[in-house]
């Protein structure tokens, strides 16, 4: 799975508006860097299939190449 940022069109006014219905879910991830090994286990949201986590780059500067896996 690739980790694809939300874009700001989708949340109207920076924010959600969860009196409609909500599209999205709170979930776990872990995140390996492929380059250095390191991983990190964060919070996200799925909203249409997507997870936004809000990380940017590894210890070692990578910022791209990450292995992403939804945890239960």
């Amino acid at each position: 799975m690739q980790m694809e940022t939300l874009l700001r069109a989708d949340f109207p006014q920076g924010r959600l508006d969860c009196k409609a219905r909500c599209l999205f879910l709170r979930v776990k991830v872990r995140i390996v860097c492929k380059q250095c090994g390191e991983s990190y286990i964060l919070r996200g949201i799925k909203y249409h299939g997507i997870i936004q986590t809000g990380f940017k780059q590894c210890l070692c500067n990578c910022t791209e190449g990450f292995l992403i896996e939804e945890q239960a």
